[in-house]
């Protein structure tokens, strides 16, 4: 729990049904002295057109409660007051019938055949729509000795007389609630709960996810500020320590790769197991300039021969190894783009040979002895690189 969020979210609103609730009226031929029509979010209303007329005004409507809403209020009052602020809270339109407009203590009929809106030629209901919640509220969120942001942030409809909730708008890839308890003792101050959650899938570029995961792990530590209250830890069961850091570390990695190809990589798509070793190798060997080794992962290699070359004589032959240069290409992340590698095969012997096509030849290999076949690859950006470095080491 926490309190003194009134700083952040301190919501001062009228909770009373709006003055104007009579939608799309175009048709009253003895329209009111001082009224007039006009249109605001693509509904036509009628308002006065000073404030000195406001006062004689009263609606008149037979609002129809549906008994669930009754029954979603339990053991509140069922008065109207409380009833109405329910369908606020919620953000639940409830139909209504015979609405009257009165001015000057004169009755203005406004039956549903006077309305002229697409909803109703389409057989739709007549709806008193609550107010709606106050617009989104920007928010800054820092992380101590680190990022800062700003989040938006409005109120969500929730089932609770005594709980409103905030969740952010943007930056969707968290997922962030604020549950707001009402104090009936003090409304300047509340006590508030936070749950949030990772939505990797809606992470749109590779700073996100980083920002994302690195903004869950503050939270989950208590390593953040909301405004300029400083968050206690929370406590939750689903926060894995070791896959969060490891997280941050292997996307830092392939931002990393992002700058080095000039390019952007789309991490909501999915990674197997082979294409996730593949990005790692590409940060070793591009950025780190490690040699790449694997073991037992070749079964076979294709070179071109020339006809000079006996065949028979290398196969089973101990000792064999091969050097040579190759383009790979990978498409990883939405990214199709390809690197220069300077090979090297080793312990392993030639057990068959097939001719593909003139002197372009398949070998097909297996480990020597007891040894494991290796594998190792230097990887660059150019193949004048990749010759270079052939030239200095081997």
């Amino acid at each position: 729990m926490y309190s003194d969020f009134d700083k952040i979210f301190k919501e001062k609103e009228n909770l009373k049904m709006p003055e104007s609730i009579v939608s799309a009226i175009n048709s009253i031929k003895d329209l009111p002295k001082g009224y007039k029509y006009v249109n605001k979010d693509n509904i036509c209303m009628l308002e006065p057109v000073s404030s000195e007329y406001e006062k004689d005004v009263q609606y008149k409507a037979n609002v129809l409660i549906d008994k669930k809403i009754l029954d979603a209020l339990g053991n509140a009052p069922k008065e109207l007051e409380y009833i109405f602020e329910y369908l606020y809270r919620t953000q639940t339109p409830v139909e209504v019938e015979d609405f009257k407009l009165l001015v000057n203590g004169k009755s203005y009929d406004m039956k549903a055949s006077q309305f002229n809106t697409d909803e109703l030629k389409n057989g739709k209901k007549v709806l008193l729509v609550p107010q709606k919640f106050l617009p989104a509220k920007e928010i800054p969120i820092q992380i101590i000795g680190g990022k800062k942001f700003k989040i938006s942030f409005s109120r969500k409809p929730y089932n609770s007389m005594d709980t409103m909730l905030f969740s952010n708008d943007d930056f969707k890839s968290l997922d962030i609630k604020l549950y707001f308890h009402e104090n009936d003792n003090n409304d300047e101050k509340f006590d508030v709960d936070i749950n949030i959650d990772l939505n990797i899938d809606e992470a749109k570029s590779v700073d996100m996810l980083i920002d994302s995961l690195e903004l869950y792990k503050a939270f989950m530590t208590a390593n953040i500020i909301i405004g300029d209250s400083k968050m206690p830890e929370l406590n939750n069961s689903n926060y894995n320590k070791e896959w969060i850091n490891s997280g941050i570390e292997i996307w830092n990695k392939v931002k990393r790769l992002e700058q080095l190809f000039d390019f952007k990589f789309n991490p909501s798509k999915d990674l197997n197991e082979d294409e996730y070793t593949q990005l790692l190798d590409l940060y070793d060997a591009l950025v780190e300039k490690k040699e790449i080794i694997h073991y037992d992962c070749v079964q076979n290699f294709t070179a071109q021969v020339t006809k000079t070359v006996n065949l028979e004589e290398m196969l089973n032959k101990p000792g064999m190894n091969i050097e040579f240069f190759e383009n790979k290409t990978y498409n990883l992340l939405g990214q199709a783009f390809e690197v220069f590698s300077f090979t090297r095969i080793s312990n392993y012997i030639i057990t068959s040979i097939d001719q593909i096509e003139n002197e372009v030849i398949k070998f097909n290999i297996k480990a020597e002895n007891d040894k494991k076949i290796k594998l190792q690859q230097m990887y660059f950006l150019t193949q004048d690189e990749a010759q270079d470095y052939s030239k200095v080491n081997h």
